[in-house]
């Protein structure tokens, strides 16, 4: 379900259709996301009082990604819910307060991370007993949706999308921590080219340092 348009250099929301951001003539694109309640049990939840989760983003690896407007700065984020059940997780009541935990811990650890091609963690937190990661929302189709849409890329476009993922996983390295979750779907590319991109869903971060 279409939601609103975004514009990807400030971020300034609209809710009608548009080309060009009128505060800085930059390109603006549609920002979409499932509406499944039966998927996405959250929709509609309003999280520390600020992010009002208004769609959904995905899910894979240990929980589910909502797509959540903040109420006072009105930007979106991605906000994702350590949520074992929905993605079909079986364990003991010890095993979830492992995960929680390291959830938790780990969450703490992803803000370290500063690099333009790694995205940035916000916040992170507990909501109705589920840990949750605040990221910042990466607007643009992911390197899986590329490929899919539009198959192999040429050699140079496909040599600067993996020098530019490698810069962003030595990012993670010089700080002894491994990102464990690479995969198409978690690259997004910048619609405006130039091999721009940005490494997203840190919620598997493993803190290596000891």
């Amino acid at each position: 379900v279409q939601l609103m348009w975004i514009c990807l250099e400030c971020r300034t929301l609209y809710r009608t259709a548009m080309s060009k951001c009128d505060r800085d003539g930059e390109p603006v694109i549609e920002v979409r996301a499932h509406q499944n309640k039966s998927r996405y049990p959250l929709l509609g939840k309003l999280v520390d009082d600020r992010y009002h989760l208004i769609g959904g983003l995905g899910q894979g690896g240990l929980g589910t990604v909502y797509l959540a407007q903040h109420t006072r700065l009105e930007q979106l984020f991605a906000v994702k819910f350590l949520d074992l059940q929905i993605v079909g997780i079986d364990c003991s009541k010890e095993q979830k307060e492992e995960y929680r935990r390291d959830f938790m811990k780990e969450a703490r650890v992803a803000s370290l991370i500063r690099h333009e091609a790694v995205v940035r963690v916000i916040d992170f937190g507990q909501f109705e007993g589920m840990p949750f990661l605040v990221m910042e929302f990466v607007p643009g189709p992911s390197l899986l949706q590329m490929l899919t849409d539009t198959g192999r890329f040429s050699v140079s476009d496909a040599l600067s999308i993996a020098r530019r993922i490698a810069e962003a996983l030595n990012a993670f390295h010089e700080r002894q921590l491994v990102h464990r979750d690479l995969k198409p779907a978690n690259v997004i590319l910048d619609p405006r080219g130039d091999g721009r991109l940005t490494l997203v869903d840190l919620g598997l971060v493993k803190d290596i340092s000891g």
